[in-house]
């Protein structure tokens, strides 16, 4: 049997669902929500008791103290940032964080120095860093590969970032 991509990414999200329990919130950021997406519709991901799927980068969040956050993020910088501006002042009981792909251990370190109130419960790497079109094919939605076809020596800050970002995606299939 052939291994299908949209079911290692549906496998990967309802284990991070799984691994937290009682009411919850899946907080991502604007690549995971479109990863998520592409393989769960609204009513399946309501079905495994998550109330409520925010995104990290949502205006004036309400405190839900009630809710435990299931958090799938891409580790970026930007994503690195806004979290820790969440952990200073959290809207949710627990946070069990969920990177799509390596999370380099200075931001991680960061991180734990952000969360004066402990509500980082677990930290785990899942590489899920990609968009399943159908079970044998997946994208990277990136905008703009055509510059990678130039040689390399005339590449751009932007190449570069899209060359790096290919290469992470490709790493995480």
């Amino acid at each position: 049997m052939a291994l299908s991509i949209v079911t290692c990414i549906q496998e990967y999200i309802r284990s991070m669902i799984e691994r937290v329990g009682g009411m919850k919130v899946l907080l991502l950021d604007g690549e995971t929500t479109g990863i998520v997406s592409m393989v769960f519709s609204q009513s399946q991901i309501l079905e495994r008791e998550v109330f409520l799927v925010e995104r990290l980068d949502a205006e004036n969040k309400e405190k839900m103290r009630h809710l435990n956050a299931v958090c799938f993020f891409r580790p970026t910088a930007d994503n690195f940032l806004r979290l820790a501006k969440e952990l200073k002042a959290p809207s949710y009981a627990e946070y069990h964080l969920f990177f799509s792909n390596v999370a380099p251990h200075s931001q991680l370190e960061r991180l734990a120095r952000c969360d004066e109130y402990d509500s980082v419960q677990q930290v785990h790497e899942y590489f899920a860093d990609l968009y399943a079109i159908n079970h044998d094919l997946f994208s990277l939605n990136l905008a703009g590969t055509v510059g990678l076809t130039q040689d390399p020596t005339a590449w751009t800050n932007f190449e570069e970032a899209v060359f790096e970002r290919t290469v992470e995606g490709i790493f995480a299939a």
